[in-house]
């Protein structure tokens, strides 16, 4: 967590460092905390690569740009719920003062989520202008300190477990959901056929369909994973409530069992990109993996994630840089639905005679 708040801090330092010195830069980072000695190199280290190939932006540029995107990162990769809830005890000048750093869509949000009262005293756009910078500022720190700051999103040659937490709210969503089907298919591979059939009709046809083709797609899965998914199944239950709904839950439940030997800080940047209920649900669900996972199945359930973002990534469903996992982590998981892309989905249970079976 500290590592994710010290981004913009690194940043600075490195700027500044490399101006005043570029051929001892590297050193002063044995300075500093030892956490971030090779964080600090590394962006020094990229600092100067740039500079000697002539490319890229000046000092002074890179200082500039650091400036603006540090007002405006940290709110906009979360889900504008965990906003409205901090924001409706406030006063409407701090409101309105705080929807200037936020995109459109979470604008609109408020507005339509906001208490009707506060909704009504908001100022006038021109009228938060007036304030100074300093007291802006302030206002924006003391809202922020309220959640955990998301790292932006960078590019890399490799990407590994934790940057999970680079997935936008969307995608992450859209991982959930796939997780969720395919624990069905772990879980439910060796139902009989008129099992199987009443399981496909309490899903939508997009998501029965795809269920089918994992499940036909599936070799035998390891035992402890296969008794694992089976477990998640017992927890959440597919008997009752939105079919929708029911794909997420155990899709969290999968998810928390994989993170559970990663760090905490990755599930709490997650959680702020997720409406609040599913928000804390990970949060319950990874307090319980950590006890109960055993570390041999969190590493096959990590394998399986990191493949079902390339299958993702592959659809066209998360960003293209998730299609780069080692070869030796892709397992052999099935394809993507095909309405990832958001095709309207039917009822299977509304198709009659075309229900899908096995």
């Amino acid at each position: 967590m500290e590592q994710l708040a010290n981004h913009y801090r690194e940043r600075t330092v490195a700027l500044l460092a490399f101006a005043h010195n570029p051929s001892g830069a590297s050193g002063l980072a044995d300075y500093g905390p030892p956490q971030e000695g090779e964080s600090l190199r590394g962006r020094i280290e990229r600092l100067s690569a740039s500079a000697g190939k002539g490319s890229g932006p000046t000092l002074h540029e890179e200082l500039r740009g650091l400036q603006v995107a540090e007002d405006v990162v940290i709110l906009h990769e979360m889900h504008p719920a965990w906003l409205a809830g901090v924001l409706e005890s406030e006063s409407p000048r701090v409101v309105g003062l705080l929807m200037r750093y936020l995109p459109s869509r979470h604008v609109r949000y408020l507005a339509e989520h906001l208490p009707e009262g506060l909704r009504r005293r908001l100022p006038h756009l021109l009228d938060t202008f007036a304030v100074t910078p300093t007291i802006l500022r302030l206002v924006r720190r003391t809202f922020e300190s309220h959640f955990v700051p998301i790292r932006p999103t960078r590019s890399a040659e490799s990407l590994d477990f934790s940057d999970l937490a680079q997935l936008r709210g969307e995608e992450l969503e859209a991982l959930l959901r796939d997780l969720g089907i395919h624990e069905l298919a772990i879980a439910f591979r060796d139902l009989p056929a008129a099992a199987l059939h009443i399981v496909f009709n309490r899903l939508k046809f997009r998501d029965a369909k795809a269920l089918r083709e994992r499940i036909l797609a599936q070799t035998a899965p390891d035992p402890l994973l296969e008794r694992d998914a089976k477990y998640t199944i017992f927890e959440c239950g597919v008997t009752g409530g939105d079919p929708e709904a029911v794909l997420t839950e155990i899709g969290v439940h999968a998810l928390a069992k994989a993170l559970s030997i990663e760090a905490e800080a990755v599930a709490e940047v997650l959680r702020q990109k997720l409406v609040p209920s599913i928000g804390y649900l990970l949060r319950r669900c990874l307090s319980g993996a950590a006890r109960r996972t055993h570390p041999a199945v969190a590493r096959q359930r990590q394998a399986v994630v990191r493949a079902r973002l390339a299958a993702l990534a592959s659809a066209g469903a998360v960003a293209p840089e998730w299609k780069q996992i080692p070869e030796s982590l892709k397992v052999p998981v099935g394809p993507v639905a095909e309405t990832l892309s958001g095709t309207p989905a039917q009822s299977a249970a509304d198709n009659g005679p075309e229900d899908v079976v096995v």
